[in-house]
């Protein structure tokens, strides 16, 4: 590893955010090391290598709109991204701009400690120390995998995985394989895994039933590529000036606004056409996430569709929610046509919880021992904040981060904290709301940006300002996410997204819900003055 003294920043985590904060601080003339505790690079995608494993953001937009190279040459085959494309993508982004030579794989940061003798960071990794002036983390949205607390869990004489640990390769033909967990991982094991020929049987072992609408995935039209080529420009400035970043104009139609014959011939139009998930809830209509009412209406139509397309009424009783479509809004390609083959069964855990993991299987509270010989765990993430939770990061007069959160995670802008210097976070709690890749951009150009005003490029490290958010700052940031959030349907039922997965922790919507194009001009507001509302430099 470098000396102690020798760099400018030390960027953490080798997945999208790390490695274009790793291009853009080289691309400026710093002094800068990645460290990636995995063997190479992918971050998330190099980690969920889980069966069906997909982004549920069309293809030609889950990529970086700066490196236009790979935007016009970059090959791809369908609309939606399988994991073994992405990272082969983002491999070949970090070859061709020579990124490796910058990297530290199998390297864990392990605490991090700011030192204001001398303004820099301390971080303490696997394979030593690395000193630098500026610390910035893309530790990823959902990165902690979070395990079951489930009785007999070590006695289990089969195998048990986790989605987010999944091996490589796998052979299930011959096997009796459970999924615990059907939010959108495990809707997509679920599909591959109960494909003819891929398993013996298929139990799903359902603790919330979802709503979940086609992805409409397939091959891509022989003009696809060359029309995407042409239009480059226009689809980012779209992408960019969007609230959500998928590609599609958000309606300003409220739902009971119109017939309910144009409100059914509107839903049915987009189911059709596919497009994922975020397209279903915000493209229909202005007001399925905040008026009860209205989001009936989007709930009952995929419960028709639900019934519709199962055939085995049992089975679609336990497959059909009643809840607010108010969870991330999840997609497929054929979820609930899966449940008509006769090796893939379900158990509603609402009727009968699991009591533990036995030798032989699952026990339920009826009474059955469900046998089998492979258990997947789709259970989802301790998201946002989690990954923090597990890493001393001291800021001023050694105050850990876990300390400042005691009450929930902060920020200012989703990257900056007070009281913790010249650290940066890319996608912190509190960041835009919508599609991960453009928002990385934003975080990514945002912090460049910082360091650039505390360190003019060509400046030595030691002459560099020290960087962040004020407390007032941080606590109005936090306070106007919040206020956004409180009257939306998100906030009414558990889920990962606003914390409800994990014991113990504070719910709540730690985002900025307004989206990308009102964040954007959030930050060129902050920005444009000369010493940068919400911020300390000194």
């Amino acid at each position: 590893m470098d000396s102690p003294e020798s760099l400018d920043a030390v960027v953490v985590g080798a997945g999208f955010s790390g490695i274009y904060q790793l291009q853009s601080l080289r691309s400026n003339g710093y002094r800068v090391k990645l460290i990636e505790m995995a063997p190479d690079v992918g971050g998330t995608w190099f980690w969920n290598k889980y069966p069906g494993a997909t982004s549920d953001t069309e293809s030609h937009l889950y990529r970086y709109s700066w490196d236009k190279q790979s935007l016009m040459t970059h090959p791809w085959t369908h609309y939606f991204l399988k994991q073994a494309e992405i990272l082969a993508y983002l491999r070949s982004v970090v070859d061709r701009h020579d990124l490796r030579k910058d990297m530290y794989l199998n390297t864990e940061m392990i605490s991090a400690e700011f030192d204001e003798v001398s303004n820099v960071w301390r971080v303490q990794t696997s394979q030593g120390v690395l000193t630098a002036r500026y610390l910035v983390t893309g530790l990823g949205l959902l990165s902690k995998p979070k395990y079951p607390d489930i009785k007999g869990l070590s006695t289990f004489n089969g195998d048990i995985y986790h989605t987010a640990r999944f091996p490589g390769s796998w052979d299930f033909s011959e096997k009796r394989v459970a999924v615990i967990g059907n939010g959108s991982t495990g809707i997509q094991a679920i599909v591959e895994l109960g494909k003819p020929g891929q398993v013996k049987t298929l139990t799903s072992f359902q603790r919330h039933p979802q709503y979940s609408v086609p992805n409409g995935d397939g091959p891509l039209p022989p003009t696809y590529r060359a029309t995407l080529n042409a239009n480059w420009d226009k689809v980012w400035e779209s992408v960019k000036s969007s609230r959500t970043g998928y590609g599609f104009a958000e309606s300003t139609v409220p739902a009971l606004s119109v017939t309910a014959e144009e409100r059914e011939r509107v839903y049915e139009e987009v189911w059709d056409r596919g497009g994922g998930g975020f397209r279903f809830m915000f493209q229909t209509f202005s007001d399925l996430t905040i008026d009860a009412a209205a989001n009936e209406t989007a709930a009952n139509f995929i419960r028709r569709k639900i019934v519709k397309t199962v055939r085995d009424p049992e089975k679609a009783r336990k497959l059909t929610p009643h809840d607010y479509y108010a969870r991330r809004p999840a997609c497929d390609n054929g979820y609930y046509d899966t449940f008509n083959n006769d090796h893939v069964d379900i158990v509603d855990l609402r009727d009968a919880p699991i009591t533990e993991i036995t030798e032989r299987g699952i026990l339920t509270a009826d009474g059955k021992e469900h046998l089998l010989d492979v258990i997947l765990f789709a259970t989802g993430f301790d998201a946002v904040d989690g990954n923090y939770r597990s890493l001393k990061i001291r800021g001023r007069g050694g105050k850990l981060l876990n300390e400042h959160w005691s009450a929930g995670p902060t920020s200012y802008l989703g990257i900056s904290v007070a009281d913790f210097p010249n650290f940066f976070m890319l996608m912190g709690p509190y960041c835009a709301f919508g599609n991960n890749p453009p928002i990385i951009e934003m975080a990514v150009e945002l912090t460049t940006a910082c360091i650039r005003h505390a360190q003019p490029p060509g400046t030595k490290s030691a002459d560099g300002k020290t960087f962040e958010a004020t407390a007032e700052a941080e606590k109005e940031w936090v306070a106007m996410c919040d206020s956004m959030t409180e009257g939306t349907l998100f906030t009414k039922i558990g889920s990962w997204f606003n914390g409800g997965n994990i014991k113990n922790k504070k719910h709540g919507l730690p985002f900025y819900m307004l989206g990308i194009d009102a964040y954007s001009k959030k930050v060129a507001e902050i920005t444009s003055e000369p010493e940068w509302l919400g911020f300390r430099i000194s």
